[in-house]
């Protein structure tokens, strides 16, 4: 469903419009645990308020307030094993176990 970019950017474009969201943006992962998915939407309700979230490039964890992690930033550095794809991944999967960390119960 990735491979038909043309049509998702005009379905996302009204979205709003009926007050749905995207729900896991791109280059968010870290945030919401999950890679970017064209076709994953979210009723919020009010138009408006849609509007609001998608203006702004929010993630429905941004925009309740809900984010538990910092921003991650990880340096792979280089390797001769692992391809700079591979790295990639790596980074997006340690990203995504670190925005599942309870923070408030342990204290981290």
């Amino acid at each position: 469903m990735v491979q038909y970019p043309e049509i998702w950017e005009k379905i996302h474009e009204k979205l709003a419009d009926y007050g749905f969201i995207l729900r896991y943006l791109e280059g968010k992962e870290h945030i919401t645990g999950y890679g970017y998915e064209p076709w994953h939407i979210r009723y919020v309700g009010d138009p408006e308020t849609a509007r609001s979230i998608m203006a702004d490039g929010l993630t429905l964890e941004e925009a309740l307030g809900a984010v538990r992690s910092a921003e991650v930033t990880i340096d792979p550095g280089t390797s001769s094993i692992y391809s700079e794809e591979d790295l990639e991944v790596a980074m997006i999967r340690v990203k995504c176990d670190f925005a599942a960390w309870d923070i408030v119960s342990t204290g981290y």
